[in-house]
């Protein structure tokens, strides 16, 4: 049962609280500051998860190598990479990738974007890696 509705999309939620952090997605109200550098947050849970930047602290390991993580949902697509599960496709020449990030860069080898250039020459790259 969820009878909390958001007045601007319709989406419905459980419980009050989460309404109430949902609504910040139309107001953009981010209330929650970190102390260490005032980065501001709309959510407890999204000001908790940049803190762990701060202390270092990575809860989540893999069981396969030991690298750990500070969010399970990161933990969650590094274990693709132990596994070879490749979810995210191109459209054009049909090449898989573990990381959904790493689909825009390689559709731009399609379509010859390249929009980081070098400000001493000029030359541009379709990664930023390459320009570094």
């Amino acid at each position: 049962e969820k009878p909390f509705s958001c007045v601007t999309c319709g989406k419905s939620f459980q419980y009050k609280s989460s309404l109430t952090d949902h609504m910040r997605t139309h107001t953009d109200e981010k209330p929650f500051s970190c102390k260490s550098c005032g980065k501001n947050y709309k959510t407890r849970k999204g000001l908790s998860y940049h803190m762990r930047t701060h202390t270092g602290e990575k809860p989540f390991s893999c069981r396969t190598c030991g690298k750990g993580f500070s969010r399970k949902d990161h933990l969650s697509i590094h274990m693709r990479t132990h596994t070879d599960e490749k979810n995210f496709s191109c459209r054009t020449c049909g090449k898989s990738f573990h990381h959904k990030s790493s689909l825009p860069a390689h559709m731009r080898t399609h379509t010859g974007e390249k929009p980081f250039s070098c400000r001493t020459c000029g030359k541009s790259f379709y990664q930023k890696i390459y320009l570094m």
